[in-house]
């Protein structure tokens, strides 16, 4: 039986990631009263409290989903449990924030409340729940069972990662002009010059992170095959993995470790003829 987050995570972290929803209301309130020319007239005090009710809604769900929520396999990565739980949760916090919006400030036009959806859903699951994933694989690196679980693969996480960090600020920036235009203050041109730039650069970003993701399995599957080798006693056949970082490193050890093993078995060889 799977065991829930909330006993594997101890509450120092819990509390850190709880923050994140504090955070993320702080910004939105500094952007809402700032920044954006929807809301700029309303006074700190009504655009804090409501805020802060969404981060306090988020935060009991998320302390819910942890105490509650169990991974859906005892072999599961705890740490990729915890990021569908800041995906779920985060998404929940734009929806509560989206209804609180649209109650307290009726007459504000659709697209605020809409990018206030957007903001939750952009910032928190889109940068902020990989923050936390990082977090709690940093918390529960010590438990054996993250190394249990062989989907979790290079080259997923770092198209994960490429496509948030590339998508989220573009599309952060295609929707500010889309609204400059919609305004009047920029031209059609602009939108779709902006968006093709987005689409473009982003694609690139994906193209590089698959051609890396696709060296470092590469290397990394041989270094396990090499392993495999070294456990049943085969000590002749040195890995080829030209890489000058640590990967690099492992393998030179690796090799190391083989002919130190093929050496003590030629010894023990010659003591027992």
């Amino acid at each position: 039986m799977s065991t829930p987050l909330a006993t594997r995570v101890d509450l120092t972290a819990r509390l850190q990631l709880h923050a994140l929803a504090l955070i993320a209301g702080l910004f939105l309130a500094i952007y809402g009263r700032l920044v954006c020319p929807f809301i700029d007239g309303l006074r700190w005090g009504p655009l804090l409290g409501g805020l802060l009710f969404v981060a306090l809604v988020q935060i009991a769900l998320r302390e819910l989903a942890y105490r509650y929520w169990q991974p859906p396999g005892s072999h599961s990565n705890p740490a990729r449990h915890g990021y569908h739980i800041a995906l779920l949760t985060w998404g929940a916090a734009g929806l509560v924030g989206l209804l609180t919006h649209s109650q307290l400030y009726p007459d504000f036009p659709l697209g605020s409340h809409l990018k206030l959806l957007v903001g939750y859903l952009g910032l928190g699951g889109g940068l902020l729940a990989y923050l936390e994933y990082a977090h709690l694989e940093r918390r529960l690196r010590r438990e054996e069972v993250l190394a249990a679980d062989r989907r979790e693969r290079l080259t997923r996480r770092l198209l994960e990662s490429f496509t948030l960090f590339t998508l989220i600020p573009g599309l952060a920036l295609t929707l500010m002009v889309l609204r400059m235009h919609h305004e009047g203050y920029v031209s059609g041109g602009v939108v779709f010059e902006l968006l093709f730039l987005t689409l473009f650069f982003m694609g690139i970003a994906q193209a590089v992170a698959w051609y890396w993701g696709q060296t470092l399995r590469e290397d990394t599957a041989q270094i396990i095959a090499g392993l495999e080798q070294v456990r049943g006693g085969v000590y002749h056949q040195p890995l080829r993995v030209p890489r000058a970082d640590e990967l690099g490193e492992v393998a030179l050890g690796i090799n190391q470790m083989a002919q130190g093993l093929a050496q003590r078995e030629r010894i023990r060889d010659a003591f027992g003829r």
